[in-house]
């Protein structure tokens, strides 16, 4: 009985602690980069010889059981408006209420324009962790990966030497913080900077709009912006958007 209470109040105090933590993290996104510069960009060597068609700068703020993952503020983005859009959006986890929110502000500006939130439960991964190990961001770190079931392969190098079950975008559920990220071949996102303890400069705020729905009611809607159209903006120019389908 005795062992028994102390298990469990080894338990909650792991479980406050936890949550008392605060970390914010800064990650480079590289959109299509080209395959044989993941190794370079995953060990920040070489930038110049990068190759990769967007690359944006992300922030993970983590305090209290809710984190963000948001674009931080530049002067320009370079892109195309598809990936600007992907740039400017966010998501955001609430660990006590097991939701997880995806963030898309002016959503399809020339067919909805209107901002919103995706809420979901927060997505259980079925990682399988390897023994494969490297150090990133000064970090010792393993490698998990699992397949979502559209298919895409991702790859996750997480460290257990920040307590901290977080990790960017809607990725988590590992012993430990996510430093790196591969989805596919053409898609990473690797860790900077790392700060923890900041909890003074640490407020997360959930966007709050109109424009609710879970993942099936976006689905639906997505479907029906996508049907074929005719539309014609303010100053009288006329856009016809064909079903994507159709277009070879």
């Amino acid at each position: 009985m005795k062992s028994n209470c102390h298990l469990i109040l080894v338990l909650l105090v792991s479980f406050f602690t936890s949550y008392s933590q605060s970390y914010q993290v800064i990650y480079e996104e590289y959109i299509n980069i080209d395959p044989s510069s993941i190794e370079k960009a995953s060990q920040n060597q070489e930038k110049e010889a990068i190759e990769a068609m967007f690359t944006q700068k992300k922030q993970l703020t983590y305090k209290d059981g809710l984190s963000s993952y948001a674009n931080i503020p530049e002067k320009g983005i370079n892109g195309s408006s598809e990936l600007s859009q992907l740039a400017e959006s966010a998501y955001y986890k609430d660990h006590k209420k097991k939701e997880a929110i995806e963030y898309l502000p002016n959503y399809l500006p020339m067919l909805y324009a209107e901002d919103i939130s995706v809420v979901n439960p927060i997505t259980i991964h079925n990682w399988k962790i390897t023994k494969q190990q490297k150090n990133i961001a000064g970090y010792n770190c393993l490698l998990a990966q699992y397949t979502q079931p559209d298919g895409f392969k991702i790859s996750a190098w997480f460290t257990d030497e920040l307590a901290i079950n977080e990790g960017p975008r809607n990725f988590w559920g590992l012993p430990g913080l996510i430093l790196q990220l591969q989805m596919n071949e053409n898609i990473l996102l690797v860790a900077r900077s790392i700060k923890n303890d900041v909890e003074d400069d640490i407020t997360i705020a959930i966007p709050k709009n109109k424009n609710v729905m879970n993942q099936k009611e976006f689905d639906s809607l997505q479907k029906e912006l996508s049907k074929p159209k005719t539309v014609v903006q303010p100053d009288g120019t006329v856009l016809r958007f064909l079903d994507p389908s159709t277009v070879k």
